[in-house]
């Protein structure tokens, strides 16, 4: 990915934040990377006062995922089961949470 180091025409310059943003779909991290900036704060602060609607944190623009694409994200870590999901307490642990509760 190119980094370009004038920030003034880039996503201080409403024509190219609209291009890349609403045009091309970029995120606002991938407009933050390319501006070479690690965080994406300054871009949403620019789309704002741009009055440039912001997406739904996550939502693509227009982009279609394939098949082979949706299954590699369903198989992502984020959609995994939580760690203590389906874990069995032990009988000393079950009858020490009673306890605290009793205490109460």
């Amino acid at each position: 990915m190119i980094k370009i180091k004038n920030a003034e025409n880039t996503y201080k310059n409403k024509e190219w934040l609209i291009q890349k943003y609403i045009i091309e779909g970029l995120s606002s991290y991938k407009i933050a990377a390319i501006c070479g900036l690690k965080r994406k704060d300054s871009i949403i602060g620019s789309l704002k006062k741009f009055d440039i609607k912001l997406r739904k944190r996550g939502a693509k623009a227009n982009i279609k995922f394939s098949e082979e694409h949706k299954e590699a994200i369903s198989k992502a870590e984020f959609g995994r089961k939580a760690w203590n999901k389906g874990k069995k307490l032990s009988e000393n642990h079950k009858n020490a949470i009673s306890k605290s509760m009793e205490k109460k």
